[in-house]
């Protein structure tokens, strides 16, 4: 696939397939129109549902997001298959693969793509997603000044990472439209970049794509305190950990920074970064866009 024609890394996504402005402009959906009612895993939504520069909107029922799926019961697993959700992508760490497997609708296959799992954030996030032993020292990482925009930039530049976001854009074009579900532990810093990424192809703006990003904030409030429990048993000081691990958009603005002081632009990132093809992104786009 690598000999296929390849975009100009300089162009912006939304230019490389000129579409006509649109007379009545879409509007982007709100978080909770979007969202997949799924108590345990609380930060399921679907990616679509966003306007597009060109007055498009990207299309609904195509793409989800969530967070662990290890905890649904057969209800939960119901709404999952009532979707038609054809593939799940696994973007967590083996640790927590083997700790929390997910409880998927009969004959969808967990396709594991570790986002992490050649770097110390990939350590830190599997003690934090609950893989690890419930003591303060699984965050101490995290909670060093700067370590979260090094997570972001490892999202972008780690060998692990991209393999494993080349590979869910192809799943994403293998798709075709169809159905599929990816997912981190939280769903808000491996997914919240899986989504950032596939929308911001799609055309969304910046400012749309920051604003779903940061919705996983409150979307996960409760669940976050829940799943600190332990630690702060064993003395960890859990507001803390909060305070320097909530998202803010100065995480994503660290990955975009990683992919222009390394690619050029968000167009080289995909194409030399992540190694796809113009075929591959078109496809992903066709799926995604409404005509």
């Amino acid at each position: 696939m690598h000999d296929e024609k390849q975009v100009d890394r300089h162009q912006q996504p939304h230019e490389q397939q000129p579409h006509e402005q649109q007379s009545h402009p879409q509007q982007s959906l709100s978080v909770a129109e979007r969202s997949v009612p799924l108590a345990a895993s609380p930060n399921m939504r679907d990616v679509g549902g966003l306007a597009t520069r060109d007055g498009r909107q990207v299309k609904r029922g195509v793409t989800f997001r969530s967070g662990e799926l290890s905890k649904l019961d057969e209800e939960q697993i119901g709404v999952l298959a009532a979707l038609g959700i054809t593939r799940v992508l696994d973007l967590r760490t083996d640790d927590e693969r083997a700790k929390g497997p997910d409880r998927l609708p009969q004959g969808v296959p967990s396709i594991h793509l570790d986002v992490l799992g050649d770097t110390s954030s990939g350590r830190a996030a599997a003690g934090a997603g609950g893989a690890g032993p419930a003591d303060a020292s699984s965050f101490d990482d995290m909670t060093k000044p700067g370590a979260m925009e090094g997570m972001y930039r490892d999202l972008v530049s780690a060998g692990s990472a991209r393999k494993a976001y080349r590979a869910m854009f192809e799943e994403l074009a293998a798709a075709d439209g169809t159905p599929v579900l990816f997912h981190c532990t939280g769903g808000r810093d491996r997914a919240g970049w899986a989504a950032a990424s596939l929308q911001t192809l799609l055309g969304v703006s910046r400012q749309d794509v920051t604003a779903d990003y940061l919705a996983s904030n409150e979307r996960l409030d409760a669940y976050l305190t829940k799943m600190l429990e332990p630690y702060a048993a064993r003395g960890a000081d859990v507001a803390k950990i909060k305070q320097a691990t909530e998202l803010r958009p100065a995480f994503l603005d660290a990955a975009f920074q990683e992919i222009d002081a390394r690619y050029g632009s968000f167009e080289g990132y995909l194409t030399e970064g992540l190694g796809l093809s113009d075929t591959t992104l078109a496809t992903v786009r066709a799926a995604h866009l409404q005509a």
